[in-house]
């Protein structure tokens, strides 16, 4: 065979393969497709992550309305705790609210404060919210007031 024919051979059957498959594949497309097909049955769709993510807010909402509607016994346990402390009620309210949530959330349902508090110091810290020692009080307090609103 006579190199220039060698070389158009080479050209044009990667041409002729191209052609010749089915649009949307390139030769590996049954790998790649079932490839992709198994990375879809691992991975929730996108549908699902934002049905996940509506679910999470809705419940977020709910917390934080039920904290709300009970924010009264907050303020009074602030002025009779905390007043003294030069902080506002808005400094301590975070405090509060992270205890309250944690007093609603079922992984919490049946556990003790002793049980509880290394993960809400941890949370507390992790979201920077202040001194640990300064607020946890106040966090105790909300958790005692969302796992009693639980309970009824």
């Amino acid at each position: 065979m006579k190199r220039a024919t060698a070389s158009r051979l080479i050209l044009v059957i990667p041409f002729v393969s191209a052609i010749s498959m089915p649009a949307g594949q390139d030769g590996y497309g049954h790998a790649r497709l079932a490839a992709s097909h198994a990375q879809a049955q691992e991975r929730p769709s996108y549908q699902h992550k934002q049905e996940r993510i509506v679910r999470a807010t809705e419940q977020e909402k709910e917390a934080f309305d039920r904290f709300v509607a009970h924010e009264s016994r907050f303020k009074d346990h602030y002025q009779a705790n905390f007043l003294a402390s030069h902080y506002e009620y808005h400094q301590y309210r975070p405090a509060y609210q992270h205890g309250f949530e944690l007093g609603l959330d079922p992984r919490y349902e049946r556990a003790d404060w002793n049980s509880v508090e290394p993960d809400a110091r941890r949370t507390w810290v992790e979201s920077t919210m202040g001194l640990w020692s300064q607020y946890r009080d106040a966090v105790r307090y909300g958790w005692e007031q969302g796992v009693a609103l639980k309970r009824k």
